[in-house]
């Protein structure tokens, strides 16, 4: 998926790869790219450790989108969590994850300041393993 993505951003770097209508923000594949190497950035500076959990609570959108790809970018893997759940189902999710950090609207907008080319350790696609949880 990241080599894919990577091709994306190499050859139609500066087309829309998301758009918000209810706002009108945009992202390029550019853009999409560099906030998702602030994210990834900003975790691995957190500790988060290849095949790590990271729970995301952020709203949907384009940031939540980013959060996803810098989660896997820096070798997470990325726990949805809505508020919407019940309590139980939520402590539940957390607790079997084993979570260290959560990313939020707040978390992704810190990660907004830092600079697009602060170094990350780049994990390899054929290192990262998707898991689907149970239902």
């Amino acid at each position: 998926m990241l080599n894919l993505f990577k091709e994306q951003v190499i050859k139609h770097g500066e087309r829309i790869a998301l758009l918000e209508p209810a706002c009108g923000k945009l992202d390029t594949y550019k853009q999409l790219d560099e906030n998702a190497h602030r994210i990834a950035a900003k975790l691995q500076k957190q500790g988060l450790k290849h095949g790590e959990a990271v729970i995301i609570t952020a709203e949907r959108g384009i940031g939540y989108i980013e959060a996803m790809l810098g989660i896997i970018m820096a070798g997470g893997i990325y726990v949805p969590l809505s508020d919407h759940y019940p309590k139980e189902r939520m402590d539940y999710i957390c607790n079997d994850c084993r979570a260290k950090i959560i990313v939020n609207n707040s978390f992704i907008q810190d990660a907004m300041t830092m600079d697009p080319v602060d170094e990350y350790e780049d994990i390899s696609p054929d290192d990262i393993v998707l898991t689907v949880p149970a239902t």
